[in-house]
């Protein structure tokens, strides 16, 4: 046989096995795809798990599970039914009319009630969004220390929030905040919403970020 004709034979055998080799590859992989796809999907489209009434909602001051992260970010919406997604039943339970919060294993918690009256705000491991609620008669919330507060395109008529030191509210357009009496101290605020009155009692704020519509409306500030 001549040379030539081994060398074809030679580098068609190493082609077919690099193909081969290369068609098990990409079988493995798109097994492993096939297996993630179908995992995050459960994820995806697991249902939230409907609870009880409640009017009040407290988050304790809970252990933060992953330590890569700086948060648990927990998103509180309105909508028709109450509900809570991304909780384990070990991590919560009732008091009276008051939704407790002890703890999560997983970075970001979802629940929805149709109003809410009450928020206390204890652990620092928690981001709270409050969002989408509409026409809220009176919010009152109560913020210990190095907490996260934001509301998000929502209308209250009267917000009351007390914060310890160095809490941090975040009120920015398009929410609309009738009336609101504001107290915090060595923290941070940022007031961007449509206002008509504003109690403000402030002491050594980090920072303080505020409209006109607050600037025009304060009738104290302490």
């Amino acid at each position: 046989m001549k040379t030539s004709s081994k060398l074809i034979i030679a580098f068609g055998s190493w082609l077919f096995a690099m193909l081969l080799f290369s068609a098990i590859i990409l079988r493995v992989n798109y097994s492993k795809g096939i297996t993630n796809v179908d995992k995050s999907s459960t994820r995806r489209n697991r249902e939230p798990e409907t609870v009880q009434p409640f009017h009040a909602l407290v988050f304790k001051n809970g252990i933060l599970q992953d330590k890569s992260k700086d948060f648990v970010y927990v998103d509180l919406k309105q909508a028709d039914n109450y509900s809570v997604d991304g909780l384990t039943k070990d991590e919560f339970y009732y008091k009276g009319d008051t939704l407790v919060i002890e703890n999560s294993k997983n970075i970001y918690v979802s629940i929805t009630a149709p109003s809410i009256n009450y928020i206390e705000h204890k652990g620092q491991m928690w981001y709270l969004k409050i969002v989408d609620f509409n026409k809220l008669s009176a919010l009152n919330i109560v913020a210990e220390d190095n907490t996260y507060t934001v509301l998000e395109n929502s209308k209250i008529q009267l917000l009351n929030y007390k914060g310890k030191v160095s809490t941090k509210l975040f009120v920015e357009f398009p929410n609309t905040v009738d009336s609101a009496n504001l107290e915090l101290t060595k923290g941070s605020l940022t007031f961007k919403a449509t206002n008509k009155y504003a109690d403000l009692r402030l002491d050594s704020m980090s920072i303080l970020e505020l409209n006109g519509d607050i600037l025009q409306s304060i009738k104290s500030f302490k």
